[in-house]
């Protein structure tokens, strides 16, 4: 297995995974945008434990489970967080969404931007860049 390059920018070093949705046709909002999971917060440096856990469970000298490298690296929980939040998008039929920032947003930033989507070409040009 081929360890994943790291796709940081140094310059971005703030992290975010949000779960968008649809509102169902017997909604009042029906057919609009709204935030339903997140955001999950990471940084730089945790992307980089994250890939040391993938080196360490390849390491074909010092083989490791993928619960004991998350656990040596201390992401444990990053990555529950993050399997949780993919899962839950796929069975919700669900869009997940990764936004890089040079400065900490908080929860309402993400709110905000999804809202304005629904009606704001701009904004819904940036989610759906940022759709993974």
């Amino acid at each position: 297995m081929q360890i994943p390059t790291l796709k940081t920018d140094s310059s971005l070093p703030y992290h975010y995974l949000i779960g968008v949705a649809i509102h169902s046709m017997r909604s009042k909002n029906a057919g609009k945008m709204f935030l339903k999971y997140g955001p999950i917060y990471y940084t730089n440096n945790d992307v980089k434990r994250m890939s040391n856990v993938i080196s360490r469970c390849t390491d074909k000298i010092y083989v490791q489970t993928q619960e004991e490298a998350a656990k040596a690296e201390n992401c444990v929980d990053l990555i529950a967080s993050m399997s949780a939040m993919k899962l839950s998008c796929n069975v919700n039929d669900c869009t997940l969404h990764h936004f890089s920032s040079a400065e900490k947003l908080d929860d309402d930033a993400f709110v905000l931007l999804v809202k304005l989507a629904n009606t704001d070409k701009s904004s819904r040009k940036k989610l759906k860049g940022a759709k993974i």
